[in-house]
């Protein structure tokens, strides 16, 4: 079945700034798969838990790329209504995520040390 056609996302920002912050997250998506990369460069001499923390940072960026657009339609239309939303629950479930990515490194720098 055919998905109903999407109106166009609204550009009334000269300054263009939910593209801004799109790119952004984009960017840090991109890092996340680059040092996931960088971990598995590094995996020999650790354990297999450095497997969890390169899915971990797969995960989160490749959400972060799924959620991108339909963020930046959020943003474009919230400045058109001039009800702009942060986005608290992205932002906190990076955090999160992040934070749990810092305690496997951690561990693994100790437990290697």
């Amino acid at each position: 079945m055919p998905r109903p056609a999407r109106s166009p996302i609204p550009v009334v920002d000269l300054g263009l700034q939910p593209e801004r912050t799109s790119l952004s997250w984009t960017r840090t998506a991109l890092a996340m798969l680059v040092a996931s990369l960088t971990l598995l460069r590094w995996s020999q001499p650790y354990s297999a838990l450095v497997f969890g923390a390169v899915g971990l940072l797969c995960f989160i960026a490749l959400v972060i790329i799924a959620r991108n657009r339909a963020q930046y339609r959020v943003g474009a239309e919230g400045i058109e209504q001039e009800q702009v939303r942060a986005n608290v629950f992205g932002v906190f479930a990076v955090t999160l995520g992040m934070a749990v990515f810092a305690a496997i490194g951690l561990f693994l720098v100790v437990q290697a040390g």
